[in-house]
């Protein structure tokens, strides 16, 4: 709950999570479902021919990094519309960090793409 020393904040995840959690959960997992789904199939039309073959193995790998990380996405976006601000504030900053840093630090390879992810986060 809020406190006085910490301000309130109008998070989408407290009015998921106070009325509509079950349905917040829901939308989350097809969303993350269909995203992942759509990321396989580039890949798989890839191998069959359908779409523009891969010109080099740098570009099949990094396809298939970006599947992993989107996996790793969605199961960050899932547990951040389980866990949500109103009675798991702390697991629920966790699991965005998690988020952000698979979604943008993954894509700099380094360091400074997670201090950038944090700097979204604050």
């Amino acid at each position: 709950m809020h406190t006085l020393e910490q301000p309130l904040k109008d998070y989408n995840l407290d009015v998921g999570a106070a009325r509509l959690k079950p349905l917040f959960i829901g939308g989350s997992v097809v969303t993350v479902v269909l995203l992942d789904l759509a990321m396989i199939a580039e890949r798989w039309l890839r191998h069959e021919g359908k779409l523009a073959q891969n010109t080099s193995w740098v570009q099949k790998g990094l396809s298939i990094i970006a599947i992993i990380a989107a996996i790793a996405g969605a199961l960050g976006l899932i547990l951040l519309s389980i866990f949500d601000t109103l009675r798991h504030h702390t697991l629920h900053d966790d699991f965005l960090i998690l988020f952000m840093w698979v979604t943008t630090g993954l894509s700099h390879h380094t360091l400074p793409g997670l201090a950038n992810s944090l700097n979204l986060v604050v």
